[in-house]
């Protein structure tokens, strides 16, 4: 799928997220959206490279971490709403405002060690699957420059400008122009 397709779907949770909070209040389903809309931009930005190299472990990881971001987050509005209504006795805007403030830290509490897992998975597929990588940060210039190219010769045209002024072999001058058509 294409990356510009999970940041869009990311922001849209995200904006989507706000506007039913700001029109009817917080509510519990909210806070499975936050850690999804997280997903989605870390596949977008490329956090996860390649899905299909995910094992079963990792799935089930990321699986039960999403479970866990959710209780947690869960379990810690709970928390404040009886903290705000019931030990504090809050009311008029500064109840407004705790309970804002207390869905934001939830939040933050919530999707920090989803977004850990996400980091240490993003890693360990980084060092199973180093080859697969090395053209991310060895060649960022050349795929700027063949994206260029590409809107005014073919592939093939690309690719072979890019071997003839750089000296690329076949394979990395292909890996590049295959990189930025995705």
């Amino acid at each position: 799928m294409n990356t510009r397709f999970f940041n869009v779907s990311g922001w849209v949770l995200l904006l989507g997220i706000v506007a039913l909070w700001l029109r009817y209040g917080y509510t519990d389903w909210q806070l499975v959206l936050l850690p999804v809309a997280f997903l989605c931009f870390s596949i977008g930005n490329g956090k996860i490279k390649k899905m299909k190299w995910l094992s079963l472990s990792q799935i089930t990881l990321l699986i039960v971490s999403f479970i866990i971001a959710v209780a947690i987050g869960f379990g810690l509005i709970q928390l404040a709403n009886y903290l705000i209504n019931d030990v504090f006795h809050l009311q008029g805007a500064f109840k407004t405002i705790s309970v804002w403030a207390a869905v934001i830290i939830s939040l933050f509490f919530a999707v920090t060690p989803f977004s850990s897992i996400i980091n240490k998975v993003d890693d360990n597929l980084k060092k199973k699957y180093s080859d697969s990588f090395k053209y991310d940060s060895k060649y960022d210039g050349l795929k700027m420059e063949a994206n260029k190219m590409l809107n005014s010769m073919t592939k093939m045209q690309t690719i072979k400008v890019l071997r003839e002024r750089y000296g690329l072999s076949l394979v990395d001058a292909k890996n590049i122009v295959d990189s930025v058509k995705q």
